[in-house]
């Protein structure tokens, strides 16, 4: 298709649409009042502004006012040849050749503070071999080109109403080592601030697009993110938005939203008043249904009040402090589903009072009415009413332990809508032990255990519910002249509950860091965390009373990483080797629930081999690594080398 001649309006628009854009987004009298460092020149005028301690006459000002110039252009660049062999799980193979260069430039317009620039353009060339897992063997060849580039401007940057504009083509094969197979991306990020002179508000908008291409197909993510904050006196206002749009080749689609208004109230330092409304849309599913996966809406206005009376105010007496607080919360949460577009609320306020007797007992009491209604659902009214007492005397010393007991005591009745009624009653009591050993001037070793136990009668349950828990918790740590930090600590739970259903809880965490500089130029570093859980659970829990959900089963879950990293391989200078293996059980990360960085495929293992090697500009790197990559294990070897200049 041949460009046509464009219209007359469409070169008016481009010929205004500079001037205007920077005529909106802020006028440059006032950013120079903010740029760092020594003070700059006053705005451009007829004459400089008098000076009350200055008895010289004004100078008259003869800057020539905003010039449409760039300033001196910082250059920068690369060529860098690539070779990479990955091998996948089902024995195909692949190999690539790449050439890239890429130059960028910088500088600024008219001044630093005024606007900043920065301009990048790459190619590269690859040249792809792939072997299949058959037993012929047969062989793809293929030539591929593209370009990559990036773009930043940065207007007002030291001002309080920084813009910038962020535009970002990039290819996996210019990194060398990508492991997830070849990635184009696409990203264009805007980000307007503004403060005003006078004040702590803040205004942010930013939005943000992205695409990650690949041979099987393309994942597009949009995401909006406003927010607006501000203090009017005893008044602290906050309003949050944010907006997600995922949509892949594969069908699936997702949508996610959220508003978020908070406003405080604290006109004295005892009180202070907190109220919240917000609202989320949560909507995943393919192209054919938006909700097919999950569709939900929650609606939610939520205000807890607090006050703790000072001297010369009612119900203040001295050493006995007393905290006073009610809280009321409406939500409602609509299924968004086909055919099952059903939606529940729930009403719910509470009063509540804290008052601590002495530094060993405590007394609490709270009053709850709650009520559930919705489409076909129509819950009763309940009523309920909580008290507490707790004894916590100071610990005492047993040797070289520390012993720490406390007991509680509880009751609560609840009415449902004035036919059923529920009480209870239970005693609580938990002792604990804890020591520290000094092994050598440098470790130490700690170790905690603790003993509680629950009987709870509840009217309902003819058997009174007992409940017996244990844990024990180990620390260790070591610090030695700087050379190396250890730190461990693993910790066990085990809880048990006799009642007309037996229950079990058993918890179980492992945490490791350490880092030791083995040599001058050689250290390692570790950072893992083990935990496993499993809930047996009886419907009431004999502690606190409260019904719970029962779940069976071990639920693991793991994370680390750890890394040996040495500047002199074999003593030779610049010669650096980086080993590392990263694990996690997790994927936290999600492009379908807006989050922009997430990858578009997960890598749950990983373990590499990096060899680094510097003379001058010229930089060379070799990678082994090994991968589980969305569950298929794929083998990579890559060898790099970057000339800069």
């Amino acid at each position: 298709m041949h460009p046509s001649r464009p219209r007359r309006s469409d070169r008016r628009a481009r010929r205004w649409g500079w001037p205007l854009s920077l005529a909106l987004l802020a006028p440059a009298a006032h950013a120079a009042a903010f740029l760092p460092g020594a003070a700059v020149d006053p705005p451009t005028g007829d004459a400089a502004p008098p000076q009350a301690a200055d008895t010289r006459a004004a100078e008259p000002l003869r800057a020539p006012g905003f010039r449409f110039e760039f300033g001196p252009w910082r250059k920068a660049g690369s060529v860098t040849l690539d070779g990479r062999w990955l091998r996948l799980g089902n024995g195909s193979t692949t190999q690539q050749g790449v050439v890239s260069s890429d130059i960028e430039f910088a500088s600024y317009l008219w001044q630093p503070w005024f606007a900043q620039v920065r301009l990048g353009v790459g190619s590269l060339v690859a040249v792809d071999r792939s072997q299949g897992s058959d037993s012929a063997g047969s062989g793809i060849n293929g030539t591929s080109t593209a370009l990559t580039g990036r773009l930043g401007l940065m207007l007002f940057p030291a001002s309080r109403f920084p813009f910038e504009l962020r535009v970002d083509v990039g290819d996996s094969r210019t990194a060398g080592d990508s492991i997830t197979g070849d990635i184009q991306t696409r990203r264009v990020s805007l980000s307007q601030s503004y403060r005003p002179p006078t004040s702590n508000d803040q205004l942010q908008l930013q939005v943000q697009y992205s695409r990650l291409e690949d041979g099987v197909g393309r994942d597009d993510l949009t995401t909006l993110h406003a927010s607006a904050s501000g203090q009017r006196g005893a008044h602290a206002l906050e309003f949050l938005a944010d907006h997600a749009r995922n949509h892949s080749d594969d069908g699936s689609r997702s949508r996610v939203s959220s508003l978020v208004a908070r406003h405080g109230f604290r006109p004295s330092i005892g009180l202070q008043v907190d109220t919240t409304a917000n609202w989320t849309e949560q909507q995943l599913g393919d192209d054919d249904n938006l909700t097919a996966d999950a569709g939900v809406q929650v609606r939610q206005l939520s205000s807890v009040a607090t006050w703790r009376p000072g001297p010369g105010q009612p119900l203040y007496r001295e050493g006995m402090p007393l905290v006073l607080a009610g809280s009321l919360r409406w939500i409602e949460a609509r299924n968004l589903g086909t055919g099952n577009a059903a939606s529940t609320q729930s009403l719910n306020g509470t009063l509540g009072a804290n008052l601590e007797l002495s530094r060993q007992w405590r007394l609490n009491g709270s009053l709850t009415a709650a009520k559930s209604f919705g489409d076909n659902v129509d819950g009763p009214l309940v009523l309920a009413a909580n008290g507490s007492a707790t004894w916590a005397p100071d610990g005492v010393d047993w040797g070289a332990w520390r012993y720490s007991p406390s007991v509680g005591f509880n009751a609560g009745a609840a009415r449902v809508d004035a036919v059923q009624s529920r009480w209870l009653a239970g005693v609580q009591g938990s002792h604990a032990l804890a020591r520290s050993w000094q092994l050598g001037a440098t470790e130490s070793l700690g170790v905690t255990l603790t003993q509680s136990a629950a009987v709870l009668h509840e009217s309902q349950n003819a058997e009174l519910v007992r409940a017996l828990a244990h844990s024990a918790a180990l620390y260790w740590q070591s610090i030695h002249n700087g050379t190396s930090q250890r730190f461990a600590s693993l910790s066990v739970q085990d809880s048990r509950t006799r009642a007309v259903g037996d229950g079990s809880y058993q918890f179980v965490n492992l945490q490791l860091s350490q880092r030791v500089q083995l040599s001058r130029y050689t250290s390692w570093s570790a950072n893992v965390t083990l935990q496993a859980s499993r809930n047996d659970s009886t419907e009431i829990d004999a502690f606190s009373g409260d019904l719970l959900t029962q779940h069976t089963g071990w639920q693991p879950f793991y994370s680390g990483s750890i890394s040996l990293e040495q500047q002199r391989l074999f003593e030779v200078p610049r010669l650096r080797h980086t080993l590392q293996l990263t694990v996690n059980s997790q994927q936290l990360e999600r492009r379908r629930l807006g989050d922009i960085d997430a990858p578009r495929q997960r890598i749950s293992a990983s373990l590499e081999s990096r060899i680094d090697y510097s003379i001058g500009r010229l930089a060379v790197r070799f990678t082994a690594r090994a991968a589980q990559v969305e569950n298929r294990v794929v083998a990579l070897l890559a060898l790099r080398a970057v000339r800069s200049f």
